[in-house]
């Protein structure tokens, strides 16, 4: 039985959530995994059968929320809920390695990919910004280990924004570039943690 932030509460339809990304992303390579969840997890949003929890609806005062719904002890992916109160953005970051697949599940989102051009500690990381997606529910996105760099903001001034995030596997960290004056990015390694 899956486990929802060390609860026994089950989110609703999440049989039916696991069943279609596990079918995903069973006995595929990462690649075809990644675009399995790519076509499976936009057509959940809005299924009456899959609701998210209440808890996956609270936004935090300071930062996006994280709240973690699931993880697959057969297949490893892991699925996370993000709430986004108005104007509150990641910086630009990696996901570890691991790929991901995005998709806006109320409100709306803006995703920026960025392309690296240099990556040097020592005189700062260089990237050049790529497409920006204007996301409305029901729209997905996503990063593989080859393209791996994106920033995530919520641009309505009003409303909340919920997404849902599935990854290869649980991530505990993510690299963040920290920008400069000059153009120059700084990277941090960032601890990721769910949010009460």
């Amino acid at each position: 039985m899956a486990m929802i932030n060390g609860t026994d509460h089950i989110l609703p339809g999440l049989h039916k959530l696991v069943q279609v990304l596990d079918t995903a992303v069973a006995n595929r390579s990462p690649a075809h995994a990644y675009a399995g969840v790519c076509t499976a997890l936009p057509l959940l949003v809005g299924d009456a059968q899959v609701q998210l929890p209440a808890f996956a609806w609270r936004p935090h005062p300071e930062h996006y929320a994280r709240h973690e719904l699931y993880c697959s002890r057969e297949h490893g992916y892991c699925v996370v809920a993000m709430v986004w109160a108005p104007g509150q953005a990641t910086p630009l970051h990696d996901h570890d390695g691991s790929w991901c697949v995005e998709a806006v599940w109320s409100g709306q989102l803006e995703v920026t990919h960025w392309h690296l051009l240099q990556a040097d500690d020592d005189t700062g990381w260089r990237f050049a910004q790529g497409a920006r997606q204007h996301q409305r529910a029901g729209d997905c996105s996503g990063l593989l280990a080859s393209a791996p760099y994106h920033s995530v903001r919520n641009p309505d001034p009003q409303a909340v924004a919920v997404s849902i995030h599935v990854y290869q596997h649980r991530l505990g960290q993510c690299m963040v570039f920290d920008p400069d004056r000059n153009g120059r990015h700084w990277p941090r390694l960032l601890p990721l943690a769910n949010d009460a």
